[in-house]
């Protein structure tokens, strides 16, 4: 049943339909040489790189591009086919051409040369090759059927007469395995040229004397190659973590030792000068997380995907030679538990700094509390010494006040008193005193009365 016509779907939704279907395996047939390289070219410039291989197709004679769209274009001249992959930090390049002939396969391989060196980017052909050469990899892979009858599992060496000199079959480190369910037998050395080719030959078994679909070997191919460049890339973290290893260690040492001067009883100074070396040792340690965390994560995902693709080979052992799994993952296991050793060194250095820091931290906080109460108990000593000198000027305001207040009264009574009942002036100013001083003492109190409620309004 069709949906409302109000009902829309999702912006994104055909954005990731494509990318479930990108990137499919290309056909095979056989026999074929399938060329494949790797040239790192970074995580900028995608458009640039797309049309460094536009160009190099429009030059290639009798050739069509058959698919451009999502990081991809397939270019064909009926025969031989050209692919053109842009990954997050690299650009792979495949060429599958028929094995006809000797001078066919020449010039295919001239040809695939020829575009590699186009896609290159300029800023890097004339740097030397230990110092970031863009062409990182190379591997052939010949593919062919097998001899008629003739039964992978038992054969002692490949078939020597199709690997066109690519193995020597009493090659010592000779590797070869049976792939999924015995339909495919490969064999290689794992050792790459002087130009930094590595070879694998491919033999497919005839099913009822029928060879494979090209589609199904095309996956078989892709596999293979996956394999190989993916347990390069993966290598990549390597020279990084040799490098910082050292610096990773020195750091580890000096918070050590910072850790140990902070656990003994340092002076307000000396944590101040601790904190602020402790603060140049993270700062240091997230320079070297921010150069390293990238490479690490990705030769980490390479590795994941290498461990995948071999799965997917269905590998069965031949006797007498050493599976192609147990070759790669001798290496690449180790290298990826140092890498993920490097990691965690770095995170537990960083929890030891945040561990000092908050000891250091929290004594100096005790220090300023106790400074602090110090100063309060100085500050309220000051205020009692202040009361009571208040109110002992205040004892002598009451005496001052009031000897001004009865003097002027004086001048009132000498001036108005007549003298009734035989009483003099003096005696009616000596009956004053009395009341005046305790109109004025309440007076005065009564003031400062108000004034400290009026203080402690304001501090509420």
């Amino acid at each position: 049943m069709p949906f409302h016509q109000d009902v829309s779907l999702h912006p994104d939704f055909e954005a990731a339909v494509r990318a479930t279907h990108s990137r499919p395996a290309l056909p095979v047939a056989l026999p074929s040489i399938v060329d494949h390289a790797v040239i790192l070219v970074g995580e900028t410039g995608p458009s640039q790189d797309h049309a460094r291989i536009l160009s190099a197709i429009e030059h290639l004679k009798n050739f069509a591009i058959e698919k451009d769209a999502h990081g991809e274009v397939v270019a064909t001249d009926g025969e031989s086919q050209i692919k053109w992959e842009r990954h997050t930090e690299f650009i792979a390049l495949t060429q599958i051409t028929p094995n006809k002939q000797q001078h066919a396969t020449e010039l295919a391989t001239a040809r695939f040369h020829a575009i590699v060196a186009e896609l290159a980017p300029k800023e890097h052909r004339d740097e030397n090759a230990q110092q970031g050469a863009s062409l990182f990899s190379r591997t052939r892979v010949n593919v062919d059927l097998a001899p008629e009858g003739d039964d992978l599992r038992t054969r002692s060496v490949p078939a020597t007469d199709k690997l066109s000199g690519a193995f020597d079959p009493n090659e010592r480190n000779l590797l070869q395995v049976i792939m999924s369910g015995g339909a495919i037998r490969l064999s290689t050395t794992l050792h790459h040229t002087s130009e930094g080719l590595i070879a694998y030959q491919a033999e497919l078994k005839r099913t009822d004397g029928q060879a494979a679909s090209p589609n199904r070997v095309g996956r078989y191919v892709q596999r293979v190659i996956e394999v190989e460049s993916y347990r390069l890339l993966a290598y990549l973290a390597v020279p990084m973590m040799q490098e910082l290893g050292s610096r990773v260690s020195e750091l580890e040492a000096r918070v050590n030792a910072i850790a140990q001067r902070a656990t003994q009883d340092p002076k307000p100074k000396e944590e101040a000068a601790i904190l602020t070396e402790l603060t140049m040792v993270s700062a240091e340690l997230q320079s070297i997380g921010s150069a390293s965390e990238f490479r690490f994560a990705a030769s980490l995902a390479y590795a994941a995907i290498v461990d995948e693709r071999i799965a997917s080979l269905r590998e069965e052992r031949i006797e007498g030679y050493q599976r192609l799994s147990t070759a790669v993952k001798r290496r690449l296991d180790p290298a990826m538990r140092s890498a993920k050793a490097l990691l965690a060194r770095q995170e537990q250095i960083a929890g030891r700094i945040g561990y000092v820091t908050d000891l250091l931290r929290t004594r100096v906080d005790l220090s300023l509390q106790d400074q602090n109460a110090k100063v309060l108990r100085s500050i309220d000593d000051r205020a009692n010494a202040q009361l009571r000198l208040q109110r002992a000027v205040e004892g002598l305001s009451v005496v001052a006040i009031t000897y001004y207040m009865l003097g002027i009264l004086s001048y009132l009574v000498d001036g108005a008193f007549g003298g009734p009942f035989g009483l003099t002036s003096n005696w009616v100013q000596a009956a004053l005193v009395i009341p005046v001083v305790a109109l004025v003492f309440f007076g005065v109190r009564q003031a400062r009365i108000r004034a400290e409620a009026a203080d402690e309004k304001r501090e509420e």
